[in-house]
């Protein structure tokens, strides 16, 4: 690329450079937000199984599930 040809396109380079820059910051951001979420829900799914496994049993019922 001549000097010339570069000098004309150098404000489209920096255009979609910008546009690159802002599109990486833009999945950088989207990507948090996601292990943010499946952070919280992992949080809530091992919480909610340890309530159920710390339920007691009902005296002369065992371990089995209530009918209805």
């Amino acid at each position: 690329m001549t000097a010339a040809a570069f000098h004309l396109r150098l404000s489209d380079m920096e255009r979609i450079d910008r546009m690159a820059a802002a599109a990486d910051h833009r999945r950088d951001a989207l990507l948090r937000e996601i292990e943010r979420s499946r952070t919280s829900v992992g949080q809530q799914l091992r919480a909610a199984s340890t309530d159920v496994l710390n339920v007691e049993p009902v005296a002369g019922e065992g371990a089995s599930l209530p009918q209805g």
